[in-house]
């Protein structure tokens, strides 16, 4: 029969995540039809029973709360 044992699978070292202004440049750059941005336009638009952000400008998106900070 064969080894029980795992074999270990080497994998390619991540590449370092964007800086501040990498990520800035690319939103900026981003067109108003990007799937991202319509995705959320359409997460607000809920019914006046849920939580989908609402109120105020439909142009800006509901403040982030509390979650967890990663570094």
């Amino acid at each position: 029969m064969g080894s029980k044992a795992k074999k270990r699978v080497v994998l390619p070292t991540r590449p370092a995540p964007p800086t501040v202004e990498q990520i800035l440049e690319d939103v900026r750059g981003a067109p108003s039809e990007d799937p991202v941005f319509t995705a959320l336009a359409l997460e607000g638009r809920g019914s006046p029973g849920t939580s989908g952000g609402g109120g105020g400008d439909p142009e800006t998106p509901p403040a982030r709360g509390g979650g967890k900070r990663w570094s």
